[in-house]
């Protein structure tokens, strides 16, 4: 089983193994680190992954993939749609926008509401126009999409089968 926290720094979650595009290695004896930017594909093949934790990472995302010309965000959940096993889930948390530690660091760039990562949602209603338009591939089940503690979105997306 192949669990991965991405963007861990040098808190790693128990039982999963890290990646960060900063060399935290020297905190993790047992080896279960690697640098890697997630600008880049990563490092895994496809569906091997059983689960992904991503903890304050989105918003330090540009709006533009610095190499491709696409939106970022969408860039690291199409990566992140494609490693995953179909049925395994993405935890992402990320501070709500209304809260005033969204603003306070110069590195974020972005900012979620509730409704945020709605936008990767399957649902039968969903046009595919929309969805060959954002550059997005991939179909994502939602299992849970909230506000926490009156800080953060905590949304956990599940990765549904490819398009019919």
């Amino acid at each position: 089983m192949i669990r991965l926290d991405v963007g861990c720094g040098d808190q790693r979650r128990e039982g999963f193994e890290g990646i960060d595009k900063h060399d935290f290695s020297a905190s993790y004896p047992d080896g279960r680190f690697q640098v890697h930017d997630i600008k880049d594909p990563l490092p895994y093949d496809d569906e091997s992954i059983d689960e992904i934790w991503c903890h304050h990472v989105f918003e330090h995302l540009t709006h533009r993939h610095p190499d491709r010309d696409m939106d970022y965000l969408i860039w690291v959940m199409n990566e992140f749609h494609r490693v995953l096993k179909t049925g395994s889930r993405a935890h992402l948390i990320v501070p709500w926008v209304d809260h005033p530690n969204a603003w306070r660091h110069p590195t974020h760039y972005r900012y979620f509401n509730q409704w945020s990562f709605e936008f990767w949602w399957y649902s039968v209603d969903k046009m595919a126009g929309e969805i060959a338009t954002t550059e997005r591939h991939g179909r994502w089940g939602m299992e849970r999409n909230r506000i926490e503690d009156n800080c953060h979105i905590y949304a956990i997306m599940v990765r549904l089968a490819e398009w019919p």
